[in-house]
């Protein structure tokens, strides 16, 4: 009975072939490809043993569950159409002949100009290409049309996992991990849309986009690569809602063109080196509203010293940045005096004096400022101390005093839903004025975009407050103004990116101990009228046009100490 059976399956198999000629069902393929063919999966797996190539105006369909198995050395090439449609239970698989394969063992898929561009390429795997020339798993030679791939996975490749080169296809819910090179990867222009993908564990990188391209990169994980998006020169992609995360280097990007690329509403954070690496020294790119792995925003040593997030570059423009954090409630501060103690409990306080631009705590009044406080000023508005400031914060918890439009911190207090972002020199300063007692404490403070008035972010005129671990940043002018016997000491702050100076001294005579002045415009410190002497210990000036500059005209100006600084 058994003999019977098997005999009839080998006739309706023969019936079969004798129909349709063109089926393969098993056994080693290698030559062209001359007439529309199908590799099915009862002849799987199907082993190219020398290449294949897909003659112009033929057709190659791959069954769903095949797995084609390739000597080495040996490669796909398609000049007419390839149908590789898996599905999700049974994808197609592209992989090594070898017993123990490795990265290389064979060459990959190339798709020729002539290639119909109705191929398909979705619910496949492809593992252990990318040797050869092209040095990619999948190739799609010059001219190539944009043949689309969808939920597919190439791995382990010893080149890139796709090189796409000036073809444009649209790449959607697919894997590229571990592969040497790139992910995905272009040499010449492209306008490839990647979207819902994953670009894992790559070692050069995740997505390259090259010189004077318009790619679009959305919805996206580029995770743990070398680079996680490497853009060319005068490039303009649209990259958004992506996911980069734990690579070497977030976002590379080496000069702006005649159009600004949009880098926007993405994640990018924990990248252990740079989050956002701009080379060019001539160019600054926008990269605005993105979440940089911290509320308090990317770190930059000048434009945002008290940032907890991944670490940025010179020349890019991150600001304004997505915090997750709800919107703060807000208190508005219409009245001109404080004339008894008071205590800024928490959220934001709005400084909109009713008359005048000058909020002032009357002598003999202490104004307290809790930790996480944050206090926003409308335009040229200043806060005056003739009695005691206390804003002690903590490294957990600071204060920041910036301007209205500085939605980063706080929300969007002003209502205008980001129609407006901050600048230098929006208010006027933080006063302490001659007269109120040396009580004030600035303790782990931030003070950003202040200065209108010619003087800094924060005054101080014959007072010695306790300034320590607190940052002065983007005045217009001066970060800090020490004046007329301000002779305390400035311990652990940083003076960065001020228009002018980080700090100002004039007749007075401070101690700086484990200060940075910064990528300031002008000078790190500047002491210019008055006998002035001050020290400066354990403290680093770069990035300025001079470190240090003492010229105080015929008062004279003393350099006590100069110890330990660089």
């Amino acid at each position: 009975m058994y003999a019977l059976w098997s005999r009839a399956c080998g006739l309706m198999a023969l019936l079969y072939l004798l129909i349709n000629p063109n089926l393969v069902l098993a056994g080693n393929v290698s030559g062209s490809v001359t007439s529309d063919t199908t590799w099915t999966l009862a002849g799987s797996p199907v082993v190219i043993t020398d290449s294949v190539t897909v003659l112009s105006g033929r057709t190659l369909t791959i069954e769903p569950g095949v797995v084609v198995k390739f000597n080495a050395g040996t490669i796909l090439v398609i000049g007419g159409k390839l149908v590789a449609a898996g599905t999700v239970a049974n994808p197609i698989t592209f992989t090594s002949s070898l017993a123990s394969p490795s990265t290389g063992s064979w060459r990959n898929v190339t798709f020729l100009s002539s290639s119909d561009a109705n191929s398909v390429l979705a619910y496949c795997f492809f593992e252990y290409g990318g040797s050869g020339t092209n040095g990619a798993t999948v190739f799609y030679a010059t001219g190539a049309p944009p043949i689309r791939i969808a939920s597919t996975t190439i791995r382990y490749s010893a080149g890139h996992g796709v090189n796409v080169r000036s073809s444009s296809p649209r790449i959607s819910a697919s894997i590229f991990r571990e592969n040497v090179g790139y992910g995905i990867y272009s040499d010449l222009v492209t306008s490839m849309v990647v979207d819902s993908t994953i670009a894992n564990k790559n070692i050069q990188g995740g997505i390259r986009i090259p010189i004077n391209s318009s790619p679009t990169v959305k919805n996206t994980e580029v995770d743990s690569n070398g680079t996680g998006i490497f853009i060319d020169n005068s490039s303009a992609p649209v990259i958004q809602n992506n996911k980069i995360r734990r690579n070497n280097i977030g976002i590379q990007f080496t000069g702006v063109g005649t159009t600004q690329p949009t880098i926007s509403q993405n994640t990018i954070s924990n990248n252990t080196t740079w989050g956002f690496l701009n080379t060019s020294t001539s160019t600054t790119v926008l990269a605005r509203d993105n979440y940089w792995g911290s509320d308090a925003g990317p770190f930059h040593a000048g434009l945002n010293p008290t940032g907890l997030g991944d670490k940025i570059s010179n020349n890019v423009d991150f600001q304004p940045w997505i915090i997750l954090a709800p919107p703060s409630p807000v208190t508005e501060v219409t009245v001109n005096t404080i004339s008894s103690n008071t205590t800024w409990e928490s959220g934001v306080f709005w400084i909109k004096t009713s008359s005048g631009n000058t909020l002032t705590v009357s002598s003999g009044v202490t104004l307290t400022i809790n930790p996480g406080v944050i206090v926003k000023f409308a335009g040229s508005k200043r806060l005056t101390i003739n009695g005691t400031l206390v804003a002690n914060a903590t490294p957990d918890s600071i204060i920041v005093f910036t301007s209205e439009r500085d939605d980063p911190y706080g929300g969007d207090s002003n209502g205008d839903g980001g129609a407006t972002i901050p600048s230098r020199g929006l208010w006027d300063m933080v006063y302490l004025n001659a007269g109120g007692n040396n009580s004030s404490v600035l303790n782990h403070c931030l003070f950003r975009f202040g200065g209108s008035s010619g003087n800094g972010n924060v005054r101080v005129d014959a007072r010695t407050p306790l300034i320590s671990n607190s940052s002065f940043t983007q005045s217009s002018n001066y970060g800090l103004f020490l004046y007329n016997g301000s002779n305390g000491s400035v311990t652990g702050c940083t003076f960065g990116s001020n228009s002018l100076d980080g700090v100002v001294i004039q007749s007075a005579s401070p101690q700086f101990n484990r200060i940075r002045a910064v990528n300031n415009s002008r000078y790190g410190i500047l002491a210019n009228s008055g006998s002035i002497q001050f020290s400066v210990r354990s403290s680093v000036l770069n990035n300025n046009s001079y470190g240090i500059v003492a010229d105080a005209g015929s008062g004279g100006a003393t350099l006590v100490s100069l110890d330990s600084s660089d």
